[in-house]
């Protein structure tokens, strides 16, 4: 499982230590400090380090996610290819009248997006982004953007349709390529939960039907089906450095395998569509590692349990819900008093 919470970064805030970096897109090597084992209370499979960290030093380094697209909201305003945030770029055309920037930056201001002329869609911060973006997938769905412009299909449903263009004609082809979309059809897609929902049993396969056929994939109807329930459950927002809002998501099989603890040792840092796991405390060789997949600050207990179990399908379990729970008297899942 992977959260969708938003936590805000910028590059300035992230620890001086070095980074570790993960796999790149299409590779399934293990990165050195993390292994992957069975977690407890059928959590799944987790990441357990093989080495102790500091409060502040960066467990885990993703520099290029195998998916990270802008948001319906801010595609015309964050860059395609790196994810970096240009708020009310008047000259890049984000196609709101050209309203003033709400967090004006003089060096901001002085770079200007440049949008895709093919689709008249997705923006660029500059030529090296453009280039690897068309390379990696925008190419493939350059021509469907463009027929459905100014139509932007949901974040949610492109992620999906990049998933399957990797498969069909780029990084994930060969011995490496066929490892990570394995490591992709394991993830929990969660459908039968999703099937519970009235409002999602029509809407899923709609989306995953959008993105079989926009992607002109082979895969069959019921993969494709799973694999946008996958992307539901195992997706990042990514939120702005203001961390005000979310302007896209990201989807990485291998972050993918972080789980949730209100009580984490690690939290989420974003730069760009750069991934950095930041250790909270001190965390002791062979601790798997933890994030909080909600606000876990300030929130009561049934409310954390409540999302938790609406988007990830799971009841918390951990010490901090316990505790919790019995101090209100309800034991929840057999925890007396």
């Amino acid at each position: 499982m992977l959260p969708a919470s938003s936590i805000a970064s910028t590059a300035a805030s992230l620890p001086a230590s070095a980074p570790t970096s993960s796999p790149s897109p299409g590779s399934a090597a293990t990165v050195a400090p993390l292994r992957q084992s069975l977690a407890p209370n059928g959590a799944g499979t987790g990441l357990f380090t093989t080495r102790s960290f500091m409060p502040g030093e960066v467990v885990l380094h993703i520099a290029e996610p195998l998916v990270a697209v802008p948001d319906e909201k801010h595609i015309r305003e964050c860059c395609s290819g790196c994810l970096k945030w240009k708020p009310g770029d008047k000259e890049g055309g984000n196609g709101d009248g050209g309203r003033q920037l709400k967090y004006p930056d003089p060096e901001e201001q002085e770079e200007r997006l440049m949008k895709c002329t093919g689709c008249n869609i997705v923006r660029y911060c500059g030529k090296t982004c453009q280039k690897y973006d068309w390379r990696r997938a925008h190419r493939h769905e350059c021509p469907v953007f463009a027929k459905l412009q100014p139509r932007v299909l949901p974040a949610s449903v492109r992620a999906c349709i990049r998933l399957l263009l990797l498969r069909k004609y780029g990084e994930l082809k060969g011995e490496s390529g066929n490892t990570v979309w394995r490591g992709i059809l394991r993830l929990r897609g969660h459908e039968e939960g999703h099937v519970e929902s009235e409002k999602k049993r029509e809407m899923i396969p709609l989306m995953a039907k959008a993105a079989q056929t926009y992607s002109g994939t082979a895969e069959s109807e019921e993969l494709v089906r799973g694999l946008y329930c996958k992307t539901l459950v195992n997706t990042f927002s990514i939120a702005a450095p203001n961390g005000t809002e979310t302007i896209g998501n990201l989807f990485d099989p291998y972050a993918a395998l972080f789980n949730h603890s209100c009580e984490p040792n690690c939290t989420l840092e974003f730069s760009g569509k750069e991934v950095f796991v930041v250790a909270l405390r001190d965390v002791k060789e062979g601790e798997e590692a933890r994030i909080a997949y909600v606000d876990v600050e300030g929130v009561d207990v049934e409310k954390r349990r409540k999302e938790l179990a609406e988007r990830w399908f799971f009841d918390c379990e951990c010490g901090r819900c316990k505790t919790e729970m019995r101090k209100k008297g309800g034991g929840g899942g057999g925890w007396g008093a």
